[in-house]
């Protein structure tokens, strides 16, 4: 699986091209861009830009705080499954089953499941 790019992102806002650009520092001084959002629309949409680009820039950061929930589960303390019956019978965590699965689609690691 893929990694996610290293270092803090950050949020540039172009305002001569008309785009933000969503950046993380790499080796020998150099820039990473990771993503562009255009903006100069008129009407709603260029709000609703604004609001991208803002949301973007923490994706790493959400991400981060998703994982590290799963991993900590009070209802199953990081595992996933939870003990459905006294006799061992296992089920999905229904405390952290529907984050996982958002982990699942946005590629992210997920230390307890990963490589199940």
């Amino acid at each position: 699986m893929a990694k996610h790019t290293d270092g803090e992102w950050t949020l540039v806002r172009d305002d001569r091209h008309e785009h933000y650009s969503i950046t993380a520092p790499a080796e020998d001084g150099l820039v990473y861009v990771i993503a562009e959002i255009g903006f100069g629309f008129t009407g709603p949409f260029e709000a609703e830009q604004h609001a991208n680009a803002a949301l973007l820039v923490q994706a790493k950061n959400l991400l981060g705080m998703v994982q590290r929930y799963a991993s900590e589960c009070p209802i199953c303390n990081g595992i996933g499954r939870r003990m459905t019956h006294p006799a061992g019978v296992q089920g999905d965590c229904l405390a952290c089953t529907n984050i996982r699965a958002l982990l699942a689609k946005a590629g992210g690691r997920c230390p307890t499941t990963e490589g199940a």
